[in-house]
């Protein structure tokens, strides 16, 4: 019926035909916009002309025609209405915030009046007087008044379950607490509060709740859909209204949106019209009001906090990227209706976090469709908007990062045009909200951000040397490290130390007396065996802890500060040069590491700054001493006498070689007994000794040491756990799928040596499946992205020197390239590879 009025109304229209100049094309008016001009071309975006204006009068008639029709709600949908009403509240009040969050200022045209709402209809209502309960009870105001609602009839959850459950329920009373419930958040409050004198909100009848709602779609979805959207207009007009500022910050209100964020009917695509008002009106709460939504959402069951999670990632990915194959609700997607869900999703990230993700994974917040967008622009956005202030113009050496000189501009400007058609406006940037990224959006970016730092340090070398009047040569262009095998440790402290300037550019090592060209396979060996050295017991520089399997630093290690430091510079160089290493620290280390994330200070005035003190907890402890955070657990739960059964004291003992040292945890601490009142300071402070006192100047060289090579602001978007993934990769090694990535060269993937070679391989265990991967391409651990993201290539080679079975297979770590004779039987092919694999390190057998 609409659709025939608008087509009606369309064919009254006068077009108005526009001329592009460079189209050569005249452009008629789109009678979907009703009737409305084009200003630009649609295929060129030139400025158009109007060589045949239509006559003024009849354009004013036509226009108040097209108001008249708009005032007749029978012509209109629900999401117009809808529309159109909560904009001319929330569009035209005094104050009005924008995406950026400033405030602008308008003045209203005239005052709304009379403004017709969605009505509420029920169809089965034939009893009088329940009609004129319903009657009552929707005229009551949305907000807290003086006035008592002990009038109106309240449903418990018991109450409730007995309504629903009857052999013969009364749809009627159904459907008058439903609209009664999802129309007025004091009721809505009040029923899920009625039973509990704390005023906790009772989820398990909410729960029930939401169940009915999803069993009868047909019948109460439509009623909760327009009570919600009524909801939501009376409320904002009688918060914005200037006789009730007072009620804006109402605790009902705040409540009552997070409770609707939460109904099921929004996890229909059709009603995304709807759920972005609502989202919308959260996220411009004020910052208090959202510290109390995320207390809320902290009470919420596993289950419920997981679905809505789940509903605002389908609507980001959903009117991102909008189908354009059906009439879908996506298509009319909004500048703020993305930026709005994001916000909104942040607050029950921080929920999920000051609950120690006890209720979601950091990973399950990710919206992998992210992956899709242009990464690199969100980036540079995020930095021109963290680093240009007021449109002011940052000087070079101010800047974090200098690869935003290098932007281009046109590019820019392509992207920000899709980014407007995608339905995303402002300041806006994913880089702001990281926890829906993914670690290959942030590996993509930091292995950018790392090639244009390179491009420009070897700019600046090539410049240099035509200021001086040198002739340049290709060594300049990379970080070269000679390096001799029988002196690892001490010739690589010394080649970065001398080559401290040239540690962000392409790194390059040569091993002396070997005739080996650095492809990346030699690096991948120089990593490789320097830590395993400087990790050795002999060093003395970490710990090693079987229960945890982990190291740790050695607080007692004084003696190798520019040892730490060094290891420090080969983790930056990993994550800069995008290699992984095979480091085992604990989780806190990666923590420590990324306090602050990024520093602004220059290098020479970072002694005056304090890196890597966090604040532990037990469960960080126990990642490194399961042991004696089992013992101070049990402390902690000690219900006897903890000062006569424990006899403590305010110290800790430390082994220092073949003798033990007492060092106090506070000032007096051995005249200060353990007690069970100061138990719980006793632990926080062993346990801080432990991660941060005793090791602040080993860890404060070796977090020095990793920032001077791996400076980038994209280190604010990671996590701990995406930082150890991009430093280790995943340890999980598991070959079964290798043979589908394979690339064969010489051979045929149906010979004989190829299919046993992958029938050994499965019968490999994963200790020699590491081995070979080591073998192969130089690391024994995956890449983030799996095997799908690595190069495997497989080349037969031969000899007419002699016997085919008397040779080794032979791999090009540089190029993941296995090299393998066509042996004749399966055995002696196990038998050679083995061999081959257990000594693999340099160029021929050790």
């Amino acid at each position: 019926m609409a659709n025939s009025l608008r087509r009606n109304s369309f064919s009254e229209i006068p077009l108005i035909t526009s001329h592009c100049r460079r189209c050569q094309l005249d452009i008629e008016s789109d009678p979907q916009c009703n009737g409305r001009t084009r200003i630009l071309c649609p295929f060129c975006g030139e400025f158009l002309i109007r060589p045949n204006l239509p006559n003024i009068q009849q354009l004013k008639q036509d226009i108040q025609r097209r108001t008249r029709d708009d005032n007749i709600n029978n012509g209109l949908s629900l999401r117009s209405r809808f529309s159109r009403t909560f904009n001319r509240i929330i569009l035209r009040r005094q104050n009005i915030i924008n995406n950026n969050g400033t405030t602008i200022n308008h003045r209203r045209d005239k005052n709304i009046t009379n403004v017709k709402l969605p009505s509420i209809e029920n169809k089965q209502q034939t009893n009088e007087k329940t009609s004129k309960e319903n009657l009552t009870s929707l005229s009551l105001p949305i907000i807290a008044t003086t006035a008592p609602i002990s009038s109106i009839n309240i449903y418990d959850c018991e109450s409730f379950q007995r309504l629903i459950n009857d052999e013969s329920p009364d749809n009627d009373k159904i459907f008058a607490f439903f609209s009664m419930f999802y129309s007025n958040f004091v009721y809505m409050i009040e029923s899920l509060t009625l039973n509990d004198n704390t005023k906790q909100i009772n989820w398990k009848y909410l729960e029930i709740i939401h169940e009915y709602i999803i069993k009868n779609t047909d019948t109460i979805s439509r009623l909760v859909l327009k009570t919600i959207a009524s909801c939501c207009i009376r409320e904002v007009r009688f918060c914005f209204s200037n006789h009730n500022q007072q009620f804006s910050s109402s605790e009902y209100i705040f409540k009552g949106y997070t409770i609707l964020i939460l109904a099921p009917v929004f996890d229909d695509s059709s009603n995304n019209h709807i759920f972005a008002h609502v989202l919308r009106r959260i996220s411009h709460f004020v910052d208090h009001e959202h510290q109390e939504i995320v207390s809320l959402l902290q009470t919420l069951p596993v289950d419920m906090f997981r679905s809505t999670v789940h509903r605002l990632q389908t609507f980001v990915a959903i009117n991102l990227f909008p189908s354009r194959l059906n009439n879908s609700t996506s298509t009319f997607v909004n500048g703020w209706w993305i930026p709005c869900a994001i916000r909104t999703l942040a607050l029950f990230n921080v929920a999920n976090e000051q609950l120690n993700r006890n209720l979601m994974n950091y990973n399950e917040f990710i919206i992998d469709l992210l992956d899709d967008i242009d990464i690199e622009f969100e980036y540079h956005l995020w930095l021109k908007r963290s680093t240009g202030l007021n449109g002011r113009i940052i000087p070079l050496a101010e800047m974090a990062i200098d690869s935003l000189n290098y932007i281009d501009g046109e590019r820019d400007y392509v992207e920000w045009k899709q980014r407007k058609s995608r339905g995303i406006i402002g300041g806006f940037t994913f880089c702001q909200y990281p926890f829906v990224l993914s670690i290959n959006a942030k590996r993509t970016i930091l292995k950018r951000d790392s090639e244009q730092q390179m491009i420009i340090n070897a700019r600046r070398s090539m410049i240099q040397k035509f200021q001086n009047k040198q002739t340049p040569n290709l060594n300049m262009l990379f970080l070269n490290l000679y390096i001799r095998r029988s002196h690892l440790v001490l010739d690589s402290l010394t080649e970065v130390t001398k080559k401290r300037d040239d540690l962000k550019k392409k790194l390059r090592v040569t091993f002396v007396g070997e005739h080996g060209l650095d492809m990346g396979g030699l690096t991948k060996e120089w990593f490789l065996l320097l830590l395993r050295d400087i990790f050795l017991p002999d060093y003395g520089m970490f710990v090693f802890y079987e229960l945890s399997g982990v190291f740790w630093f050695n607080g007692t290690s004084t003696d190798n500060i520019r040892e730490y430091n060094l290891v420090g510079i080969l983790m930056g160089l990993a994550v800069y040069n995008a290699i992984i290493l095979d480091i085992r620290f604990p989780l806190v280390c990666y923590k420590k590491l990324l306090t602050p994330a990024f520093i602004t200070e220059h290098m020479t005035n970072l002694s005056k700054t304090k890196v890597g003190i966090i604040k532990p907890t037990l469960a960080d402890f126990r990642t490194i001493r399961p042991d004696i955070a089992n013992s101070l657990q049990y402390l902690l739960d000690y219900d006897g006498n903890v000062e006569e059964d424990f006899g403590l004291t305010f110290e800790v003992s430390v082994a220092q070689y073949d003798t033990s040292i007492i060092c106090p945890l506070k000032e007096n601490g051995s005249k200060i007994n353990v007690t069970n009142e100061n138990r719980n300071e006793y632990v926080e402070l062993l346990i801080d000794f432990y991660i941060n006192k005793h090791i602040s100047k080993q860890f404060e060289a070796f977090y020095y040491g990793f920032h001077s090579v791996c400076s980038s602001n994209a280190l604010l978007l990671l996590v701990p756990e995406e930082l150890e993934m991009l430093i280790c990769g995943m340890e999980q090694c598991n070959l079964s799928s290798l043979a589908k990535i394979t690339k064969y060269e010489n051979c045929d993937p149906n010979e004989d040596f190829i299919k046993w070679f992958w029938q050994v391989v499965e019968e490999m265990s994963s200790d020699k499946q590491r081995r070979l991967l080591l073998f192969v391409t130089g690391s024994d651990r995956m890449p983030i992205g799996g095997l799908s993201e690595m190069t495997f290539k497989i080349a037969k080679i031969s000899s007419n020197k002699c016997n085919i079975n008397d040779l080794l297979p032979m791999s090009h770590t540089c190029f993941n390239q296995l090299l393998l004779p066509p042996y004749s039987t399966c055995e002696i092919l196990k038998e050679k590879l083995f061999l081959a694999i257990e000594n693999c390190e340099g160029f021929g057998i050790e």
